[in-house]
């Protein structure tokens, strides 16, 4: 039986339990509540026999089953959740319980001897404390296992600090790592499934996963006639949330002000957040510390601290602070399982293209609308995590958008990680690795930013948005203009003796958003020559990985600070909606998890190709 079914059944379960469970409480409590106010028909009967030994009290009952019902509704609860259910009955029995002691206690206190020699008043304080720790334990359990109830309880925490007052200490996600991480074994692919599955991908053999090992068996049922990619093909790993950062953090706290203090800065530390990669320390300066003296400080903070680089930045909050970022001692994964879970909503359908890169301070995830950028460039030095952003913006697509309504147009003349997506239902032709062939599809771009822009104009439409909405069906259905996404992998290698790719590239980005077509932009050479002014002012969402140099980092982002990122997918985000660039670890996703959520894309019909419109004589 597959994981899916196996899921289903379970689901299915637990919702008939919350059904019949929310049913009994509503009649239970009814019972109780005739029987206080003495309905006729109602006394003496099932609400009776507990209105008599706990009086009104007895109501908790119903309320508690109430309670249950509600958490097994949850789509996201887990086994930890109904172990934290069944474990809040306790202190629900225990004063029931000792409410009937103490409501009867003359006709109990000649049965039980105990009961003679602490009285009413000893029974009372002895169930007030028993009380008291069950909740405090239950509570614990709740805030450290149930995720919900953990994001609500998200504000700060003042804790004495040493003679520089208090430290506001953030709620701060703690991920597992590598090492912490249960492995989750699969059983080895059907060679004659995976022979299968590589015919129809239509590639050459060289190019496939070679070894049927690495290639996980999606074992599933047929898809789900309503376009929706399950999260269970994904791996799952846990994540515990944690409102006390480590046992590490106070001491580097103490030391960073120790350390300012031998250069002559006094500064008041007010906050720290932990991401997966690195610790932000908010400080205040005293009155006459100037931003450049703490700035000019980096390498000498990186030296104190033992790491290859800190990063200080202007964090533009409201107050005159200034934030130093630390490196963490280890780099948490960032599962795309446990982001694309909680986000995604496919009721959006049509209307947005949501991309999903990672994860920065306090287990905060951070994401846009494509749709509103309307264009993304990253960029970075080689290796630094380029296709990692390029997959987490591709599978964040496909888990949210339907193919009639987006369409893909995917460029990769190096021929590096795209050619897997060869065969998604979503593509206009198939992954173009062709210099030439990728001039004809940016050109097919410019012609079809011109056409649509004739029809909104004729049709009295603003843009795209207010087209799909508003116009009558009939011409919906004749010219339905689904959204287009260019993505460009490596696009300086085209613009390499080819110099008509760069105003071509930059007439298309610049006219294109309000007819539903974006670009996606990636390169591995970050130099003024191909990331020129009048492509930036075009594409105002910018990710920018780790560089080699500050100058480098200016020509992306118009800053200095990627020269201090530390590789591996660790990065800074800017757009038009954002001041400053906010730091950001990009998501983990292993070569299974692409492979496996492109072939269950693949179950949703075959692609229908526009070759004829793309690449004209």
């Amino acid at each position: 039986m597959s994981s899916l079914n196996t899921d289903s059944k379970i689901r299915a379960i637990t919702m008939v339990s919350a059904a019949v469970l929310g049913l009994g409480a509503i009649i239970i409590g009814f019972l109780i509540i005739g029987s206080i106010i003495k309905i006729p028909g109602m006394t003496g009967g099932f609400g009776t026999v507990l209105v008599q030994p706990y009086g009104g009290c007895a109501l908790i009952i119903p309320a508690y089953l109430l309670c249950i019902s509600f958490i097994l509704i949850n789509p996201d609860i887990k086994l930890m959740h109904i172990l934290i259910v069944c474990a809040a009955a306790l202190p629900v029995v225990t004063f029931l319980t000792g409410y009937a002691f103490i409501r009867n206690f003359d006709s109990w206190v000649n049965r039980i001897p105990f009961f003679a020699s602490v009285q009413k008043m000893g029974l009372s304080f002895i169930l007030f404390f028993v009380l008291v720790f069950e909740c405090v334990l239950l509570w614990v359990a709740v805030l450290q296992f149930y995720e919900p109830i953990s994001k609500w309880f998200g504000h700060t925490i003042k804790i004495p600090f040493s003679s520089q007052g208090s430290l506001t200490f953030t709620p701060t996600q703690i991920i597992l790592e590598d090492s912490d991480i249960p492995e989750f074994k699969t059983p080895p692919a059907d060679p004659v499934k995976v022979k299968r599955i590589f015919d129809e991908l239509h590639l050459p053999r060289e190019k496939v996963l070679k070894t049927p090992e690495s290639f996980r068996s999606i074992e599933l049922e047929e898809p789900d006639p309503v376009y929706s990619i399950p999260v269970e093909i994904l791996d799952e790993h846990t994540e515990f949330f944690s409102y006390e950062l480590d046992d590490a953090t106070k001491p580097a706290a103490e030391h960073l002000l120790k350390v300012l203090k031998e250069f002559n800065i006094e500064t008041h530390l007010t906050s720290v957040r932990k991401g997966p990669a690195h610790t932000l320390f908010e400080i205040q300066p005293m009155p006459g510390i100037t931003f450049s003296q703490i700035l000019n400080l980096q390498e000498d903070l990186a030296f104190h601290f033992s790491v290859p680089h800190v990063r200080v930045a202007l964090l533009f909050s409201g107050k005159d602070s200034v934030g130093i970022e630390i490196p963490n001692e280890q780099c948490a994964p960032v599962p795309f399982r446990n982001i694309i879970a909680e986000n995604f909503q496919r009721e959006t359908r049509g209307e947005k293209i949501p991309i999903f890169i990672g994860k920065g301070l306090s287990g905060k995830i951070h994401g846009f609308d494509l749709s509103r950028l309307p264009h993304l460039l990253i960029a970075g030095s080689a290796g630094t995590g380029q296709a990692k952003c390029l997959h987490a913006a591709l599978l964040s697509m496909l888990y949210c958008c339907h193919p009639a309504d987006f369409k893909l147009l995917l460029i990769d003349t190096i021929e590096g990680n795209l050619w897997q997506y060869n065969g998604i239902p979503h593509l206009l032709t198939p992954v173009i690795t062709d210099k030439i062939r990728a001039l004809s599809a940016l050109d097919y771009c410019a012609r079809e930013t011109g056409r649509r822009h004739s029809v909104l104009k004729s049709s009295g439409a603003r843009d795209i948005v207010q087209y799909r909405k508003q116009m009558p069906e009939k011409i919906a259905v004749a010219d339905p203009m689904p959204y287009i996404v260019v993505v460009i992998n490596e696009f300086a290698d085209i613009a390499l003796g080819h110099p008509q790719f760069e105003s071509l590239l930059t007439a298309v980005s610049a006219q294109s958003g309000q007819v539903g077509i974006h670009c996606i932009l990636s390169t591995s050479r970050p130099s003024v020559e191909y990331i020129t002014p009048e492509l930036k002012k075009v594409i105002s969402g910018r990710i920018a990985l780790t560089t080699a140099s500050p100058a480098e980092s200016v020509t992306i982002l118009g800053v200095q600070g990627c020269e201090q990122l530390l590789g591996r997918g660790d990065m800074l985000y800017l757009d038009q909606f954002t001041t400053f660039p906010v730091r950001v670890h990009c998501t983990s996703i292993a070569e299974h998890e692409i492979t496996g959520v492109i072939e269950y894309a693949k179950r949703y019909g075959q692609p229908e190709y526009r070759d004829d419109q793309i690449f004209t004589k």
